[in-house]
């Protein structure tokens, strides 16, 4: 007997990427560029976030609303909170532009990557070099822009 593997109708597939491995990318050995790191969506919500990180969804729409403005003054005047492993941590806004914002809380800098759909955020622990984690935040971005 002759069983037909497919049929005449039409298929469809579609797969799940993983967003955690980006994570993995920046905060994972041997070089990490981040300490804690994530990917929101441009709605603010988490796509992948390492284990005891997260920055409210409001917290995200501010962020965004700067870099879309070009206009750091909101995020200057009140900060940028985030919560770490250990608890809730206020950075002050040290830089905002259209496609990054940088803030700084004790020995962490936090930084925000924009791209075209999603947001990555990583921090910068002590002993890290914030401006590793920006361009390797910035190239993910535009990894994922061309790929998304």
């Amino acid at each position: 007997l002759f069983f037909p593997l497919f049929s005449s109708k039409s298929f469809s597939f579609s797969f799940v990427m993983s967003w955690d491995s980006y994570v993995t990318n920046l905060t994972g050995a041997p070089n990490p560029a981040a300490t804690v790191a994530g990917i929101f969506g441009a709605d603010g919500n988490p796509w992948a976030v390492s284990p005891g990180f997260s920055v409210a969804v409001d917290m995200m729409n501010t962020v965004r609303k700067a870099m879309d403005n070009n206009d750091g003054g909101p995020l200057m005047a009140s900060g940028i909170k985030a919560t770490l492993p250990g608890g809730l941590k206020k950075f002050f806004c040290l830089r905002a532009e259209e496609d990054r914002v940088l803030g700084k809380g004790g020995d962490d800098t936090i930084v925000f990557c924009k791209g075209k759909s999603f947001m990555i955020v990583g921090v910068a622990g002590s002993g890290m070099q914030p401006g590793n984690l920006v361009t390797r935040a910035m190239g993910l971005v535009e990894y994922l822009n061309t790929t998304m």
